[in-house]
């Protein structure tokens, strides 16, 4: 498996997103036991070009 870091400016929303399109996986971090999803990680669920593992922060 080949994991990529970049840092980016901007919105990370858009910039997963549009990295997915590459991708077989996206992971993005969520923090544990929040009710709902963060502005991120939403968007990248709905927006993502691959499947989205959401992994919470422990």
């Amino acid at each position: 498996m080949e994991v990529v870091e970049r840092l980016v400016r901007g919105r990370p929303g858009r910039h997963l997103s549009a990295a997915s399109a590459g991708a077989g996986l996206t992971v993005v971090g969520r923090r544990a036991g929040a009710l709902r999803l963060g502005a991120t990680a939403r968007s990248v669920v709905r927006h993502a070009a691959s499947p989205v593992a959401l992994v919470p922060h422990s």
